[in-house]
C-alpha cells in the first residue's frame, strides 16, 4: 500500500470514523501487518483486533500508544528502520 500511495500521490483509502477504522487504515497505510503494528504498540497480536471490534476497552498508557501510532510519531520510527 505505501508504493500505491507513493505512485498516486495520495492515500485512496477511506477516511476512517472511529477509532477501530483508524488503527486499521493507518496499519495498512504503513504497509504493516496486523501483528508488525501490535509489536509497535507493544502488545500482543490478538489485542489490535479486540480494540477494532470493540471487544477489549482502551484505556490508560495503551490509549497513549495508540494516539502516539495514529499521529505518526512511531511511523516516523518505522520508516528510519526501513531506510537503515
Amino acid at each position: 500500500m505505501p508504493a500505491i500511495i507513493r505512485f498516486l500521490g495520495y492515500n485512496p483509502l477511506p477516511e476512517a470514523k472511529t477509532l477501530a477504522e483508524q488503527l486499521v487504515r493507518r496499519g495498512t497505510t504503513l504497509g504493516l501487518s496486523r501483528e508488525r503494528a501490535a509489536r509497535e504498540l507493544g502488545v500482543d497480536a490478538g489485542t489490535p483486533a479486540q480494540w477494532e471490534r470493540g471487544e477489549r476497552a482502551l484505556l490508560g498508557e495503551f490509549l497513549g500508544r495508540v494516539n502516539r501510532f495514529l499521529d505518526g510519531q512511531i511511523s516516523q520510527r518505522l520508516d528510519l528502520s526501513r531506510a537503515g
